[in-house]
């Protein structure tokens, strides 16, 4: 027997944090709220892909994201996003911190980047790779 449990919803926001990560979203009853201690490898992987868009977002690199060094990345963790409005309005935020040279962590969101038609700072077709 599987301890696997099938929700079926509609995502809303993600945050990764040392204690593990918490999915909120909306079934067809209502708000729904996700924990795991432990996110499965793939996943949290996939989320820090997202780091490149913070350095690009937070310009310190213009440019094709593919070209980012490890030394530009290093500082920033995406640690999750949140989805606004549907359709052609769809938008993300970033949820992501930024280790500084003192030792302490910014915590920031990115203003909303709408999946369609929007761009920003370097002018690509970003929302292809979000």
């Amino acid at each position: 027997m599987s301890n696997q449990i099938n929700i079926i919803m509609e995502i809303n926001s993600i945050k990764i944090l040392e204690a593990g990560v918490t999915i909120e979203g909306t079934d067809g009853k209502g708000k729904v709220t996700f924990e795991r201690k432990e996110p499965h490898e793939d996943f949290t992987q996939a989320v820090r892909k997202l780091n490149r868009h913070l350095v690009i977002i937070d310009e310190i690199f213009e440019g094709n994201p593919k070209d980012l060094s490890e030394l530009l990345l290093e500082p920033y963790k995406c640690n999750g996003f949140s989805l606004h409005g549907s359709g052609d309005g769809m938008a993300i935020i970033l949820k992501g911190q930024k280790k500084l040279s003192s030792g302490k962590v910014y915590s920031f969101n990115t203003p909303r980047h709408y999946l369609v038609g929007d761009e920003y700072i370097s002018g690509s077709a970003n929302s292809e790779r979000i």
